[in-house]
């Protein structure tokens, strides 16, 4: 950021961060500095720094691990480039969508919402230029409203089933002739937490998973609701807050990917800290096996993002926008902490994929190495 004065009431706070991004050809060893604060009538801060450059390039994550955001795009395709730009920056390799693109037609058919399409032909073309190709997870539980559908399962006949898979069918094909990342079909949301869900996410799932080429996914966060749904299912999302043995058992015992979410971001959040965000993705992901884990959200605001009181729900922001003049989006301490997390990551497989090259070597200490530390991770 480039420095200017800032006028301060007295008594009150102001926050700057300071990335540092270490360039590629930037030799390895300790450099130094130390950065002077000024105030009016004051004398001179000096706050020493320190920072150590390692002799070590981790490699991007493999794309069988995801550390990815809901993300809700804004209007403004410029925003959404800086957005992704920062995103992809600090490893984030993936994201989620939310939001069908069919509606009736005036005579009751099915169309394509192309104006919805063309937003995600923006997402979509910002996901292949900054190497997010995984398969994106679309919620799509506004298709019920849109195709005039039921919400009890107990009221769907045959012409419901036939709506539904066919405006699946309809989407899914779309994404494919147009080049998009596979989508991960998502109709129902937290369905354990309502009796009433529980029967429409066994309906829909139960249609989507009849259906060649589709992939289903679901948030279930009890044990009983992943026996009761996994057959269903390609995928599982689970609330690192509901998060047991037993859940991930389950998933990983059936053969689904398994993903865990974790809300949210914000001033709200007094209670989640940096360290905490780091440990998630850093350490707590590999322990369990998972495929990754996808945090809400990247921004979701209303009016002023930095105002929690200025609409009918809080702002969701992992970064917040840059102030005025600036152009570095400044990242929540939630943000930083799953960055450092992300980093750790990229550590542990690192580390695996050293470790598995020493015991191919043929060289028997390298081996005994290799296995060393595969034993501490």
């Amino acid at each position: 950021e480039s420095p200017s004065p800032m006028s301060l009431p007295m008594g009150e706070n102001m926050f700057y961060w300071l990335d540092v991004p270490v360039p590629e050809n930037a030799r390895p060893g300790i450099y130094e500095g130390r950065l002077s604060v000024q105030a009016d009538g004051r004398a001179a801060l000096e706050v020493p720094y320190r920072i150590e450059v390692l002799d070590i390039t981790l490699p991007p994550l493999p794309d069988s691990a995801v550390v990815g955001f809901y993300y809700y795009p804004p209007d403004d395709p410029g925003v959404m480039e800086t957005q992704f730009r920062d995103m992809a920056a600090h490893g984030i390799n993936a994201v989620s969508l939310s939001g069908s693109f069919i509606n009736l037609s005036e005579a009751g058919g099915l169309r394509i919402d192309w104006e919805r399409v063309v937003k995600l032909d923006r997402v979509m073309a910002l996901m292949r230029r900054f190497r997010m190709r995984r398969p994106t997870s679309l919620y799509v539980a506004d298709i019920y409203e849109k195709l005039k559908l039921p919400r009890v399962a107990s009221a769907w006949t045959e012409e419901h089933d036939r709506k539904f898979t066919t405006a699946i069918r309809l989407m899914n094909n779309t994404a494919i002739n147009r080049g998009w990342s596979r989508l991960m079909f998502f109709p129902v949301d937290e369905p354990a937490n309502d009796p009433g869900h529980m029967p429409l996410a066994r309906r829909t799932l139960g249609l989507l998973k009849d259906m060649d080429g589709i992939i289903t996914l679901c948030d279930l966060n009890t044990p009983s609701s992943v026996e009761e749904l996994s057959p269903y299912l390609d995928a599982v999302v689970i609330q690192v807050s509901s998060v047991s043995p037993r859940s991930v058992e389950l998933t990983a015992g059936r053969g689904l990917s398994t993903f865990f979410y974790l809300p949210s971001f914000g001033s709200y959040d007094t209670g989640h800290d940096a360290a905490f965000h780091r440990v998630i993705p850093g350490w707590f992901l590999p322990r369990n096996g998972t495929r990754g884990i996808y945090y809400f959200a990247y921004q979701l605001t209303v009016g002023d993002p930095c105002d929690e009181l200025d609409g009918n729900h809080r702002d969701w922001c992992a970064a917040y926008p840059p102030a005025s003049g600036e152009s570095l989006l400044r990242p929540s301490p939630e943000y930083q902490g799953i960055r450092r997390g992300i980093e750790d990551l990229r550590l542990v497989y690192l580390v695996r994929s050293l470790a598995v090259r020493c015991q191919e070597s043929g060289d028997v200490m390298l081996g005994q190495r290799g296995q060393s530390a595969l034993a501490k991770l």
